[in-house]
This record gives C-alpha cells, structure tokens and sequence, in this order.
C-alpha cells in the first residue's frame, strides 16, 4: 500500500497481521521539480504577486477539490494577500461567479492549466488544499519537496502522515498543527482557516517551527 493510513484499514478489513503489509511510498523526482521550479512565473504573473502573500492551490476544477471552500475563506484574511488557482474543470463557471460575488477578482485567480506548475509553487508562501478525498495527492508531496507550509484538509487518505509526520487513527481537533503545518476538517474547511488565521498573521514559517517543536504530535 502506499501510506500507513491505508496499511491500518487493510489490516482492520482484512484482519490480518500488520507485519504482512508494507507500505512504498510514491516515489517523486526530487532534481526534476528543482529545475522547473527554477523557471519563472509569467512577467503578469510576478506583477499580481508582488508585495503580497502568495497562496498557491493545484488540481482540477470539481466539486471534490473543494476549491470553493478556499474562495470562500479568502474573503477573510486582512493582510494583502492573492490566491492562485492552477488547473481547469467543470467548476470553473461557479469559481468565477462566486469570486465576483465576494469582490475577490482582484485578490483571487484562475490561471488555467499550466504544463509547470512549480515555479508557482515554488514563489508561494503557502500552499492550500481542500480536497475531500484522495488516493495519494502527489501535489502535497512536491509542495513539500519545495518546503512550502501547507494548509490542508484531513482527507482520506495520506493527509494526517504527511502534515504530522504520522498516521494517528484517532479523531482529531482541528485545526491540527504538525511539522508541515495544519490540517483542517474537511467537513468546515471555512470555520477552521478562520480559527487559524491568527497564527497565520503572526507567526512565520520558522518562529511556528521553534514554537510547537515537539509537542505537534501530542
């Protein structure tokens, strides 16, 4: 299986020992994401980020994805700020009415599909995910190969051993701190980036790391 999270339920369904399992991570080309990372963002593109924090979501445009529920959260953060949102889908009308809707247009973008996603990612302060299920989202993965601070959902499955470091079969209280930042309930994504967003605003990238330093998984 490929996370630790799937291991538990197979060895639960099938009762079987869990020695009789083995988890293989997905593998992921680390050099590869660097050097596309390496190239830059559309000169358009650098102009809308410029003094600004960047958050940065990828995937495509469904319902599952969950790309409303970042929209609908943006409209709350104070400091200037702008969301990319990379891919296409058949949400994409509904995103766009609800960005006119909540006066977002000049703080929230559909950028389409891009064949390189990692520069983007690359030049993000954070990366955000609000996904209700997935297999195994490599764009975590390559978000993290880029050490970006990633706020996501606690999808089924993979979410919980990537932003804490491991599975926990337990129920949680969001939001969820961990070594890659904070995993929010998938079911009021909304509600928890809003119980999060103090920390967001005052704490960077290194002073959250020395202050919850081994006490995330607790």
């Amino acid at each position: 299986v490929n996370s630790e999270e799937n291991k538990y339920k197979l060895w639960k369904f099938l009762k079987i020992g869990s020695e009789d399992v083995i988890t293989i991570y997905n593998p992921i080309d680390t050099k590869e994401v660097l050097d596309l990372a390496s190239e830059e963002m559309p000169p358009e593109v650098q102009d809308i980020c410029r003094g600004k924090k960047v958050f940065v979501t990828t995937g495509r445009l469904i319902k599952s994805k969950n790309q409303l529920a970042i929209i609908r959260s943006f409209r709350h953060i104070l400091e200037p700020a702008v969301l990319l949102i990379l891919w296409e889908g058949p949400e994409r009308i509904l995103l766009e009415r609800t960005i006119q809707e909540l006066e977002l247009s000049k703080n929230v973008f559909l950028l389409g599909f891009k064949e390189n996603i990692f520069p983007y990612i690359h030049r993000a302060d954070y990366f955000i995910y609000a996904s209700q299920v997935e297999w195994f989202p490599n764009a975590i993965l390559e978000a993290m190969t880029l050490k970006k601070p990633i706020i996501s959902t606690d999808f089924e499955t993979w979410a919980r051993e990537c932003i804490l470091g491991r599975y926990i079969p337990w129920i949680l209280e969001y939001p969820k701190v961990g070594i890659h930042w904070v995993l929010l309930w998938k079911h009021n994504f909304e509600k928890d980036f809003i119980d999060f967003l103090p920390l967001l605003h005052t704490l960077s990238e290194q002073s959250w790391v020395h202050k919850i330093g081994s006490t995330v998984l607790s």
